[in-house]
């Protein structure tokens, strides 16, 4: 039976970091937990406690750093954690991210922690987008995952990123925000199916879709089946050419993307085709 002592009014030296603490034992082992709003010298001062950490990756810092001075951390239940020692041995990326943004945040802290315990934490599979949106509604999102990539193409194209920049967080408020917006599962999957990159079509198709764009239904019909299509047809043309170059690095979806709208500019103004390139070492972005 676990036994609980529990004081929510320790005093702490910097007036700045709010503390309620509980002491929770087994009668073998007691730890301190501590819901703190951390500033930036705390962070830093935690952080010099370190007892050592995997390398830091630069990105995740980046767009945790990011998402506090935006206002959009929020207290998740996952704690910075120390052990019998004092020292460091998770919360490297967030306390480092607190440093850099210079925003206070708030967060479970968990002391005297055996450092043996360093080999069971971040273990599990990380949950994904698609599985917050599961979460969230699973009856608007059933194609969670489906979702989630398209949006992540969709957003890289309409913002001209090579590379999403955004957390797994802001990456879900951006579908919530566009909720209801034309995005198509049913085209990724098909896709898919034929050999042929769905998230790159399916963006292309809501891009299109979004700007109001007339026949795009049978034009990607056209492109994922192969149906009624002539030899120097422009969805004949990007239809053989993705079957070609179906090896996609992420840095190169704007590209796919651009690539399949110029196609569609040509059929909608019934030209001809009879080539095109996917990859160059600059894109433009059509009108359309």
């Amino acid at each position: 039976m676990l036994r609980q002592y529990v004081n929510n009014h320790k005093a702490v030296k910097n007036p700045q970091v709010n503390t309620s603490t509980a002491f929770l034992t087994n009668g073998r082992d007691t730890i301190q937990v501590s819901l703190e709003v951390i500033n930036a010298e705390k962070a830093a001062e935690y952080l010099a406690t370190s007892a050592g950490n995997r390398p830091l990756k630069k990105t995740n810092v980046s767009i945790m750093s990011k998402a506090m001075a935006a206002n959009e951390w929020h207290i998740t239940g996952q704690p910075i954690i120390f052990d019998q020692h004092g020292s460091l041995i998770d919360g490297h990326h967030r306390l480092t991210a607190c440093v850099a943004s210079g925003i206070d945040f708030k967060t479970l802290v968990i002391r005297n922690i055996r450092r043996v315990a360093l080999t069971s934490i971040d273990v599990g599979g990380k949950r994904t987008v698609g599985d917050q949106l599961t979460f969230i509604d699973k009856n608007s999102y059933a194609s969670s995952n489906i979702i989630a990539t398209v949006y992540k193409r969709i957003y890289c194209y309409m913002n001209k990123l090579a590379q999403l920049n955004l957390s797994d967080q802001q990456v879900v408020k951006y579908i919530e925000e566009t909720k209801g917006s034309w995005c198509n599962s049913a085209l990724y999957q098909i896709s898919i199916k034929n050999g042929l990159n769905g998230s790159a079509i399916a963006a292309a198709a809501f891009i299109l879709k979004d700007a109001n764009a007339i026949n795009v239904d049978e034009f990607f019909h056209k492109l994922v089946t192969g149906d009624m299509i002539a030899l120097h047809d422009p969805i004949h043309t990007l239809r053989t050419r993705m079957l070609i170059d179906r090896r996609i690095h992420a840095h190169q979806y704007n590209w796919v993307i651009s690539s399949i709208i110029r196609a569609y500019n040509y059929w909608i103004a019934n030209k001809t085709m009879d080539k095109i390139q996917l990859f160059t070492q600059s894109y433009t972005e059509p009108k359309f």
